[in-house]
């Protein structure tokens, strides 16, 4: 497939770029971690299921107000504007909560 790979480093930057809060979320912090490349899908063009959990904290970073376990399913995209024009298209995401 035709673009950028990315590795767990950039991957990680890439959905960390890809979530944002409302301005009357101005506390609001989304942090992700443990971000897992489960599969490669080598199809034309290629897609990837990964793996990442997402902590939400608001007013204070010590203070975890959720958890999730995310998946998703990425698909290389050229014309994407993230990195570049070397991103990825969000297919699906799933989310289970987690306890904090």
């Amino acid at each position: 497939a035709a673009g950028a790979r990315l590795d767990a480093d950039g991957l990680r930057r890439l959905v960390d770029c890809a979530h944002g809060c409302t301005q009357t979320q101005s506390s609001f912090t989304i942090r992700i971690q443990d971000v897992q490349l489960m599969q490669v899908l080598r199809s034309r063009p290629c897609s990837y299921l990964v793996t990442y959990e997402e902590w939400t904290f608001e007013d204070r970073p010590d203070t975890t107000t959720a958890k999730k376990l995310c998946t998703v399913l990425l698909r290389d995209d050229p014309d994407s504007e993230a990195a570049g024009g070397q991103g990825l298209r969000w297919l699906h995401v799933h989310e289970v909560t987690l306890p904090a």
